[in-house]
């Protein structure tokens, strides 16, 4: 049992370690961020340990009972008795297996560790599959560019840490047999057992809802240091597990065909009658609230129940949106949707690649370059399906999740539950006022299932009445920043992260996807948006391009967002599932079965060609990222 805890802490050692070359050979790292950078990869390191410790630890098991030198006896040793006996050929054989499993794990370690280190200046981004898929593809060219100097050094040097790494593993191993061991060999395979078994704590990342990912490094605005925290090989096994090649999925046209038909999809040419779009005369706060799961179903002036009677009030005193819809199912994909703009993709989640999302374009960080403070609240935790890395990609100065509240408050599976949640930001702001414009975002998790909430009395569903509650810790927030003396100059934006889960038996896909969004707040008052305005097709992924432009800031970079307000904008809403892409205009509608690319009964033959030609330059949009 010792035995796999000293191999397990010596893999943790090599892979931390392997940061220092990382930042020795990159350089730029103070001392302190070297620190740094090494505590918030050390998570990771261990979960690669984990992994690596596996196959060691079940071939000690197999030697417990197949080494002459173990005898059955009651007693206690600080190692096996050796009695002379020749070791049997299966002995012999694990015996080597282990030997020979620590020279492949170094030499896998030390690739890792070197190849990053040399690639990154270069390529700016962690160890992935992109320089494997470069050697097999052309092995000539992928060598091309290194001189013969650099190949020899780099040799050296990997022979040289190989040996090291493969010797302290070796010493740590033996070590393990010093301690005390039950000589009885079924107590020490149960012993073993324990401790394999126990591995999984560590590959798994803890207790956490999340598993490890590559989120759990990111912990900077810097994504130098990011970078730097990422264990190489994790990242690594990673982009493998989750690759995908988006340039072979949704192909129906020539890729210059698509890029036409996606660039029709864009503001019309203003016409006389048409009153131009004008941003707000001054740089407002921008509060974006955004709901778990909610629905127009929830909504009595959109004719649903009266369950979200809150937010329905607080539509009226605003501007409400009434054919907007989600641009997927889940929180990974909608987060991408309504803070970058980017549409959620049926087949894989863009938050699976966090090399990508550096590239994104954000909300945050184009606030940010305008002069706005940055801040995100949640209650849960931020690194799940990598939400941290995106965050921390797109330009949020502060992030406040599960771990920055009291355990007290974290009552819930999801973590701290809403009302907690909206406490909090409403107590930093007012303890922080200052003079920059805030763009504050809060997301809510009470709602989710299991639908455990502190309240009760309204609605028999349990699902219904996490709906209810959610909506009236949103009314309250509401009601205390009215209380603020920046409220008149503060915009409230909400909208829900993807299509509801209320009422439970909404099986039409327009419908189910049809989501409330709301602009309110003190600022609302100087927005004059027709009525048709409000009644257009929208998505999600048109929330970034409004609230820039309601700010003032440049939208330009963000393709596939257009200004709700503005009135040449074109009236469509692109959204998706795992197993359909469908567009509307708000009457007509098109939708393709992602398994068979063949288009849905009662499609709109002017919309079809326009669906086939958003996924397709989507789906290139990401593989060049």
């Amino acid at each position: 049992m010792i035995q796999i805890l000293f191999v397990f802490l010596c893999y943790t050692a090599l892979l931390a370690l392997g940061k220092v070359v990382f930042v020795l050979y990159v350089g730029g790292y103070t001392f302190a961020e070297t620190i740094q950078v090494m505590a918030h990869g050390l998570p990771m390191d261990m979960t690669m340990a984990g992994y690596l410790t596996v196959v060691p630890a079940l071939l000690t098991i197999a030697l417990l009972w197949t080494d002459p030198h173990w005898k059955q006896a009651p007693a206690w040793t600080l190692c096996p008795p050796r009695s002379g006996a020749v070791p049997t050929k299966t002995t012999a054989i694990l015996r080597i297996a282990v030997k020979t499993y620590f020279w492949i794990s170094s030499a896998l370690i030390t690739f890792g560790v070197v190849l990053n280190a040399c690639l990154y200046p270069y390529w700016r981004f962690p160890l992935d599959q992109t320089p494997l898929f470069y050697f097999f593809s052309s092995p000539s060219s992928a060598m091309a560019s290194i001189a013969f100097w650099q190949i020899g050094a780099a040799a050296v040097t990997i022979a040289l840490m190989v040996c090291l790494c493969k010797k302290a593993l070796s010493v740590c191993y033996n070590l393990g047999k010093g301690v005390l061991i039950p000589r009885r060999r079924a107590i020490g395979t149960c012993m073993m057992a324990l401790a394999t078994a126990l591995l999984f704590i560590p590959i798994r990342g803890g207790f956490t809802v999340s598993t490890m990912n590559p989120s759990r490094a990111y912990f900077s605005k810097d994504l130098r240091l990011n970078h730097a925290a990422m264990d190489p090989l994790f990242s690594l096994m990673y982009s493998l597990s989750h690759a995908d090649d988006f340039r072979r999925q949704f192909r129906f046209m020539d890729d210059a065909d698509a890029m036409r038909a996606f660039k029709s999809i864009d503001y019309a040419e203003p016409v006389d009658s048409v009153a131009p779009f004008a941003p707000l005369p001054f740089k407002p706060h921008v509060q974006l609230i955004i709901l778990e799961s909610f629905s127009s179903h929830l909504m009595p002036s959109l004719g649903g129940e009266p369950v979200a009677t809150r937010l329905d009030s607080i539509a009226r005193g605003g501007l409400l949106f009434t054919d907007i819809y989600a641009s997927s199912f889940r929180t990974d994909r909608a987060l991408a949707a309504i803070l970058n703009g980017y549409p959620a993709q049926p087949t894989s989640s863009i938050m699976k690649y966090v090399g990508k999302l550096d590239s994104l374009p954000a909300i945050a960080s184009s606030l940010r370059d305008a002069g706005y403070a940055t801040e995100y609240y949640y209650g849960g935790d931020a690194n799940f399906t990598n939400m941290n890395a995106l965050l921390v990609a797109g330009g949020f100065d502060r992030i406040v999740s599960d771990k920055d509240f009291p355990l007290s408050e974290r009552l819930s599976k999801w973590g701290a539950h809403d009302d907690a949640v909206f406490a909090r930001a409403l107590a930093d702001m007012s303890r922080s006022p200052g003079g920059k414009p805030r763009f504050t975002v809060v997301q809510t998790s009470s709602s989710h299932e299991p639908y455990e909430v502190p309240y009760s009395g309204r609605f028999a569903d349990k699902a219904a009445n996490a709906f209810a509650y959610a909506d009236s810790c949103l009314g309250a927030y509401v009601d205390s920043l009215k209380l603020t003396a920046a409220y008149d100059s503060t915009l409230i934006v909400i909208v829900p992260d993807h299509y509801g889960s209320y009422p439970h038996d909404l099986e039409n896909h327009i419908q189910r996807h049809r989501v409330p969004l709301v602009i309110a707040g003190g600022a609302a008052k100087y927005l004059d948006a027709a009525p048709e305005a409000l009644s257009r097709a929208g998505s999600q992924t048109d929330i970034a391009a409004t609230i820039l432009a309601l700010a003032g800031a440049d939208a330009s970079k963000f393709e596939f967002s257009h200004n709700l307000l503005d009135p040449r904008r074109p009236a469509l809403a692109f959204f998706s599932e795992p197993s359909w892409i469908a567009v509307t205009d708000g009457e007509r509608q098109a939708e393709i079965n992602v398994a068979t690319s063949e288009a849905v009964d009662g499609f709109d033959a002017n919309l079809l060609p326009l669906l086939q030609a958003y996924y397709q330059y989507l789906y290139n949009d990401i593989a060049r990222r």
